[in-house]
This record gives structure tokens, C-alpha cells and sequence, in this order.
């Protein structure tokens, strides 16, 4: 975890706010003053004060209200409003150190220096100073942070310059410039300590960083338990694990295994106890299953790394990835299974490959900048040599003779000492030059090893577009559907949207005659495996109805049952491969319905005056494919009405993971729970008055919402179509 990533958000965080004149606002409440206000200068402030109230609750409400803002301030001219507005809209993507975070940051420093605001200023150049230290970029990260520490001593605004500071001593504990990093820690404690404020925690606990890596061990190990005191008396949980941890990697570096040991567990028991974020649980494993193979204790070192490797799974976080791989290495080497080892570390090398190769070029500057040094001190050694030389000879001519071979002596003890000195510099020249030409061979290899990477990636996804276009070749024309529909005064809706690239779930729409075969499926698998399976059972459904002329639906099914067995027949692995249906066979002329599925429910509404009555008919309990004891499948019949909604769909909207409890101030963490089906039919009967393009609008909403940052797991399909 990087040492100063904690502390640089709280000083963002903190700086958000210094434009602002008060804190803990309810930003729903400065929104309900916004709306009853007649001044437009008043609104802009009002939706900037919200904006950043929930750029710390509930971030997705921020940019949308910030662009309305902005449109506002320019609107009416408000100069100072609209700084105010860019700034905390700099400051809303600056947590992933994105461009634009930087884009508006550097509009909202324009126009504070228009305006003359020093304030502003101060505090924008601080946000600034966190967006490239975001990005490693710390020369440009230290000239911001000490920019903003100059204006905000100038106009003496305490927490402001304890800010500044703060960052400032950040930067130099990146740069390893310990003593630099402690004496502005030492200037930001003493502001926060006059302010009584509890971010003097975390100044303690990266000064405590600073003196560990200067060697005095007993100040880092007294300064992180007084940071760790002061968290727990501020119930600042996530803080205090960051400080055991310090703790504890500090006696890891130490070989103290047993005294890294308990702190460690102290960490994961918080984690547990206090149910804290997944990221921070997946370091306190990491950490445990480090410190047991340091013990030899593979039993335990198994059990966490299996922990680590379900988190890193759900969190999907390229830091903790990297991580497991070397931590696998490290356990398979331990265990003495160095197959494994050599496995695991092969995958951290190449995955690594980018920061390995920026290394090796500040490797190599690094140890040609030494080697030219030490070459020019060396020659001015020799050029000062030969000056005591010409001195001596001077001098000889004036000694008397019984001196000379004395001097001579000493000319020849010079020059021997002079050989020697010639031959190590030229020894160490040939040892640096070994030294680059082996570190340009293996850059040289990783960028061939990189090369080729992406280049099988860049086919594998070729061919995976390419596998796109086979696919949307087997689905419907929408138009066609449109126009078929419509000739029969019937209105519809597509919900369409693949988990990956390519699905396995399809729809199809079939017009023979009087009557329009339409159906969702759901096929085993998404992605390409799903995809060549949808392939099959599209197959077997257009020969069933094209082919062998059927129209009831259940012998419809039953039909593309025994066509996608027989395809499967010649593979044992795949032969449970197959699909869930719900279709559907409609007259268009008398609106009279024969419906089957498989394992897929139908659900329609009948219009009675101006609501509608829902009803579900279930499907048989068994899929397009190999089961036990399989039955044929039952017809079901409906007499439709004019204004009555036939919706058929997969399971993949209502398993999606998401909601309100996957989300903590604003950021999506955790699983979350199903969206469900129940959920499913409350939204639809809600809004099935609705024309269809709207409906589909809202649920593509829905479920965009609810899945939030979440992944998409599944296809999902939904059709509806209202005669």
C-alpha cells in the first residue's frame, strides 16, 4: 500500500473544503433552500456547498449537480461560483487521478487569480499537489504544495498551512528525504495541534515512517503507537489497522516475526470486528500470510493466502493482484515446490513489466551518472598527483645529491600507486559497462516478452469483434420486427445487453403466415463459450419452425430439444449444454397465444380500463438440453386483448448484484444483494402504462443503478410487446 495514499486523500478531502465557510451541512437540505431561493448567486453557492457534501456521502449526486452549477455561474457571470464549482469537480475525479481531474483544476486556478481570491488559490494549488503526487509525479507535487503553504501563511490561515505542510512532508518521505519530510510533519503537527484536530494521526503515524527509515527505530515504534492511540480514541478503526500495520512491517523488516505476528492479527480482528472495507481486510491476509512464511507455517500461510485470493478476486484491484502473485511465489518456495514458485513469480515479473522497465532506465542513468562522477574525481586525483610531481622535481634540482635517491623513491612509489589507481578505475569501468549491457539485455527482453502479450491479446480480441458480427448476424432485424408489428398496430421493446462482447442469451422473432414466433433465451455461459452455444439453439429453433413447419410452441421446444442433443451427442464434456427459454407462438389476426418455456416464466399484464391486472404462468422445470427424467413440454393458451403486455425475458436482470448496501460514501464496495424477481415485477407494474421505448428507458436505468460499479454478471434479455 503506498505509505502516503491515506493521508494525501484526507488532504484533499480537507481542502475541498477550505472555499467553503462551514461543515456537516445536509447537502439534501441546502438543496430545499435552493429551491424556494429566487437568487441565482445564491443557488450556484448552495450547489456547491451540496456538491461537496456529497462528494463524501454519496458521490454519484456530485457531477451531475456540479455541471448544472457551472451552467448557472456562467449564466449569470459568477466568477467566483463557477472557480468554486471547477475546483470541487477537480477535486470529484482526483480520487482516481484522472486528466480531467487536472483539466478543471487548472480552470478553477485561472480564474481564482482573476478574481485574486488567495484563499482559493492557496487551497487549488493544494488540490493540485495531491493530483500529481496521485500520479507520482513529485518534483510538480512539491512545487504545489509549497506554493499553497506560502499563500495560506501569508493570509495566516492555520489549517491551511497545517495542510500544505503535510503534503509537503509527504512528498519527501516519497523522495527519501527523511529529515526534509520530518521537519515539515513537525510544522503541520504543530498547527493541527493548536487546532485540536484529529488529522494530527496521521502526521504522527508518516513521521513515525520517517524516523524507521532513518534507522532510530524506538521514535518510529513510540510516534505509531501514539498515532494508533489516537485513532482508536477517535473511532477512526480504518486508521488504526493502518498504523498496526506500520507496526508490524516495521518488525517484518526487523526479522521480529513473532511481534509482527501480533500485530497483524490485532488488524484482521479489527477488520472482522468493525467489518471494514474489503481492500483493507485483503492487506491485513496479505500481511499474515507474509509474516507464517517467514515462520514456516504453511497450514496458516495456506489459509490466508486463500482468504487474500477470494478478496482480490472481488475486488479485482491491480495492487492486491500483483501482491498475491508474489505472495504465492513466496509460500510455493517455502514449501519447497519451486515449480510453482518460478510459476507464480513469472506472472508478477510480466504483469510488472512497465514499472520494471522505468526502474531499469533509472537504474542505468543512476550508475552511469556515479561512474562519470567518480571518472572526473579520479582524473582531477591524477592531474593533482602530477602537479606534487613537477613539484618534487622542482625542488630536486635544488636538494643536495645525497637526497636525490630519495626522491626518486618516491617518484617510483608514486607512480606504481599511480598504476594501481589507473588499473581499479579501469576495472570498475569494465564492471559498470558488464553491468548496463545486462540490464539492457533484460529491458530488452521484457519489452519483447510485453510485445508479444499484446499481441496475442490484440488477436484474441480481433477474432472475439470479429465472433460479435457472426452473432448479431442470428438475431432479428430489429426493423423487420418493427415493421411487422406495427401492421398490427403492436408496439415492442428490446432490452439487450451483453455481460461481454459477445452472449449467451438471444432473442428470436419468426413471422410464418399469420403467425410471429418470438422468444428469450438464455444459453449456458456467456461470453464466447455462451455465444457458441446460442449459435446451436438459434440453429435448432429456426429448423424447428422453418424447417419442419411447427407451430405449437411446446412441440416447438420439444423439437429444439432433440436437434441440440443431437449436436451435443458427440461430446460427453459439453453435453449438458443448452438453454432456457420462454416462447411464444401469436396469431396477429384473433391475438390468440400458445405459450412453452423452459425453466423461463411468462408474465403478462391485462389491461381492465386504465390499470392493468399481472399474471405469471410458469414454465416446466427443466432446460433446452440433457436433464433427468425429461417431459414434454406444456402448451399454454391465452386469449389476448387489444392494449394487453406479453413480457418474456432471461434471469439476467434480476440475479444482477447491487443496491443501496454496496455502497459506502459514495464508493461501491462489497457484493451487494440480487435485484430479484419480485423487485423485477414491481418496476414493471409501475411503469407498464408507460409507452415501450419508455419502458425499456427506465429499465435500463434501474438496473444501470442498481449494479452501480459492481460487474455485470450475467447477459440479460427482456421483451415486451403490448398489441
Amino acid at each position: 500500500m503506498h505509505l502516503a495514499t491515506p493521508i494525501r486523500q484526507l488532504i484533499l478531502l480537507f481542502t475541498i473544503l477550505i472555499p467553503f465557510s462551514s461543515f456537516g451541512i445536509n447537502p439534501d437540505s441546502l438543496l430545499n433552500i435552493v429551491a424556494k431561493t429566487k437568487s441565482d448567486t445564491l443557488k450556484v453557492n448552495l450547489m456547491n456547498r451540496a456538491a461537496d457534501e456529497y462528494l463524501h456521502t454519496n458521490s454519484d449526486k456530485c457531477a451531475p449537480l456540479l455541471h448544472h452549477s457551472i451552467a448557472l455561474a456562467k449564466k449569470i457571470n459568477h466568477q467566483r461560483g463557477l472557480g468554486v464549482a471547477y475546483q470541487v469537480l477537480g477535486n470529484y475525479f482526483s480520487f482516481n487521478a484522472t486528466d480531467s481531474s487536472l483539466f478543471y483544476l487548472l480552470k478553477a486556478k485561472e480564474i481564482k487569480q482573476q478574481t485574486n481570491d488567495i484563499g482559493g488559490l492557496a487551497s487549488v494549488a493544494v488540490n493540485i499537489g495531491s493530483y500529481y503526487e496521485g500520479t507520482s509525479e513529485f518534483p510538480k507535487a512539491l512545487n504545489c504544495y509549497l506554493e499553497g503553504l506560502t499563500l495560506f501563511e501569508k493570509i495566516n490561515y492555520e489549517p491551511g498551512i497545517a495542510s500544505a505542510s503535510m503534503g509537503a512532508g509527504n512528498v519527501f518521505l516519497e523522495l527519501f528525504n527523511q529529515k526534509k519530510a520530518i521537519d515539515y510533519y513537525k510544522k503541520s503537527l504543530f498547527h493541527y495541534q493548536k487546532l485540536n484536530s484529529p488529522y494530527q494521526s496521521w502526521v504522527i503515524n508518516n513521521m513515525a515512517t520517517a524516523y524507521e527509515r532513518l534507522g532510530n527505530v524506538d521514535t518510529a515504534e513510540v510516534l505509531y503507537q501514539k498515532s494508533l492511540a489516537f485513532k482508536l480514541d477517535a473511532q477512526d478503526y480504518y486508521g488504526a489497522v493502518f498504523s498496526i500495520n506500520s507496526l508490524g512491517n516495521m518488525f517484518m523488516a526487523q526479522k521480529s516475526y513473532k511481534k509482527a505476528l501480533r500485530y497483524f492479527e490485532r488488524a484482521q480482528m479489527i477488520c472482522r470486528e468493525k467489518n471494514l472495507e474489503k481492500e483493507i481486510t485483503a492487506h491485513a491476509f496479505k500481511n499474515l500470510t507474509n509474516v507464517y512464511i517467514q515462520l514456516k507455517d504453511a497450514g496458516k500461510a495456506k489459509t490466508n493466502m486463500d482468504s487474500l485470493e477470494k478478496l482480490s478476486d472481488l475486488l479485482k484491484l491491480g495492487d492486491i493482484s500483483l501482491g498475491l502473485h508474489l505472495t504465492k511465489s513466496s509460500y510455493y518456495e517455502m514449501t519447497g515446490d519451486y515449480r510453482m514458485a518460478n510459476y507464480y513469480k513469472g506472472i508478477y515479473l510480466r504483469q510488472k513489466d512497465s514499472t520494471l522497465s522505468d526502474e531499469v532506465k533509472r537504474i542505468t542513468a543512476e550508475a552511469d551518472a556515479k561512474f562519470k562522477t567518480e571518472k572526473k574525481q579520479k582524473e582531477i586525483e591524477l592531474l593533482n598527483k602530477d602537479k606534487e610531481i613537477s613539484d618534487l622535481q622542482l625542488r630536486e634540482n635544488k636538494t643536495e645529491l645525497n637526497k636525490q635517491r630519495a626522491i626518486i623513491l618516491s617518484s617510483v612509489g608514486a607512480g606504481i600507486l599511480l598504476v594501481i589507481m589507473v588499473f581499479l578505475l579501469f576495472n570498475r569501468n569494465k564492471l559498470k559497462q558488464k553491468t548496463n549491457e545486462k540490464l539492457a539485455a533484460f529491458n530488452s527482453e521484457l519489452q519483447i516478452q510485453k510485445h508479444l502479450v499484446e499481441e496475442k491479446q490484440k488477436e484474441i480480441l480481433d477474432s472475439i469483434k470479429y465472433a460479435k458480427h457472426l452473432q448479431e448476424a442470428i438475431l432479428p432485424n430489429e426493423q423487420s420486427i418493427k415493421n411487422e408489428l406495427q401492421k398490427n398496430g403492436s408496439d415492442y421493446f428490446i432490452l439487450y445487453k451483453p455481460k461481454d462482447i459477445v452472449a449467451g442469451d438471444f432473442y428470436f422473432f419468426e413471422k410464418k403466415d399469420d403467425t410471429l414466433f418470438f422468444a428469450a433465451a438464455d444459453c449456458t455461459g456467456h461470453g464466447v463459450p455462451g455465444a457458441l452455444v446460442s449459435v446451436v439453439c438459434s440453429t435448432a429453433l429456426n429448423r424447428s419452425v422453418l424447417e419442419f413447419n411447427l407451430s405449437d410452441s411446446a412441440q416447438i421446444l420439444n423439437k429444439t430439444r432433440e436437434l441440440v442433443l443431437d449436436t451435443f451427442s458427440k461430446s460427453e464434456s459439453i453435453v449438458k449444454d443448452g438453454m432456457d427459454i420462454s416462447f411464444c407462438s401469436l396469431s396477429l389476426s384473433s391475438l390468440a397465444l400458445n405459450w412453452a418455456g423452459a425453466n423461463n416464466p411468462l408474465w403478462f399484464f391485462r389491461k381492465q380500463g386504465e390499470s392493468y391486472v399481472f399474471t405469471e404462468i410458469k414454465p416446466d422445470k427443466q432446460p433446452i438440453g440433457k436433464t433427468e427424467n425429461p417431459v414434454p413440454f406444456t402448451r399454454h393458451e391465452l386469449a389476448l386483448g387489444k392494449g394487453d403486455i406479453v413480457y418474456l425475458f432471461t434471469d439476467g436482470f434480476a440475479d444482477q448484484f447491487g443496491g443501496e448496501k454496496a455502497r459506502l460514501n459514495g464508493f461501491q464496495f462489497g457484493q451487494g444483494k440480487k435485484f430479484k424477481y419480485k423487485q423485477l415485477q414491481e418496476l414493471m407494474s409501475s411503469c407498464c402504462h408507460l409507452s415501450m421505448n419508455e419502458q425499456k428507458a427506465i429499465l435500463n436505468k434501474h438496473f444501470d443503478d442498481w449494479k452501480g460499479q459492481l460487474e455485470q454478471v450475467d447477459d440479460v434479455c427482456i421483451i415486451g410487446i403490448r398489441l
